[in-house]
C-alpha cells in the first residue's frame, strides 16, 4: 500500500510569482520525501508502489509546487537517489505500466503540437523569436517527429503484441502489459 505523503511545505507563492522566481536547485521537503521514496521504489523494482506514487504524489506535487515552472534540475534532486547515475541519467531495467507509456507519448505529441501551433502565429512575434524560429528551423520537424514514433511502434513490437491478444495468445491488455510473473510478484 502506498505511503501517504505530507505536502505542506509553508505557505504556497502566487503562480506568477513563483514562475519569476523559479529557482532550478530549489527542492520542497515534500519533493524530497517523494524523490527518495520513488528512488527506494525503483531499486526495489517495486513497480505496484511506484504505479501510486506515480498517480497521485507527482501529480499533486505537481499540481502545488510546479504548475507554472519545471520540476528542479537533476542535480537539485540528486542528493536524494545517492548521486545515482543509472537513476539520473541511464536505463532503469524495468518495465513501464501501460498508462505511464501512454501518458510519455501523449505528452510528446502535445508538445509537438504546442510547438507547431507557436511557430505558425508569426504575426504575434518579435523579431528575436522570428531570428530564433529561423536559426533552429529543424526544431519539430514533422518528419523527424513522424520517424522517431515510427521507430518507436517498430522497436515495440506494439502492433505484433495487440494482434497476439486479439486472437488470444497474448494477454497485454488484460494485465496492464505485465506478464503473470511479473504480476505475481507485484502484487506479493
Amino acid at each position: 500500500m502506498a505511503a501517504p505523503y505530507d505536502y505542506e511545505d509553508g505557505p504556497q507563492h502566487p503562480a506568477s510569482a513563483a514562475a519569476a522566481a523559479y529557482d532550478p536547485n530549489y527542492v520542497p521537503d515534500s519533493v524530497k520525501t517523494f524523490v527518495s521514496h520513488l528512488y527506494r521504489y525503483i531499486r526495489d523494482k517495486n513497480v505496484y508502489e511506484i504505479h501510486q506514487m506515480y498517480e497521485t504524489s507527482f501529480q499533486t506535487l505537481s499540481d502545488r509546487h510546479f504548475k507554472d515552472t519545471p520540476w528542479p534540475s537533476v542535480d537539485a534532486v540528486a542528493p536524494y537517489v545517492d548521486n545515482d547515475h543509472v537513476v539520473l541519467h541511464g536505463v532503469v531495467n524495468m518495465q513501464l505500466p501501460n498508462q505511464w507509456l501512454w501518458d510519455m507519448v501523449d505528452e510528446f505529441v502535445y508538445q509537438f503540437q504546442s510547438f507547431c501551433q507557436y511557430r505558425a502565429k508569426m504575426k504575434t512575434k518579435t523579431e528575436q523569436e522570428i531570428a530564433l524560429l529561423r536559426q533552429f528551423d529543424q526544431a519539430w520537424n514533422v518528419y523527424g517527429v513522424l520517424n522517431f514514433l515510427q521507430a518507436l511502434v517498430e522497436k515495440s513490437t506494439i502492433i505484433q503484441i495487440l494482434e497476439q491478444d486479439k486472437d488470444g495468445l497474448e494477454q497485454f491488455t488484460a494485465t496492464d502489459g505485465y506478464d503473470t510473473i511479473t504480476m505475481v510478484e507485484v502484487m506479493s
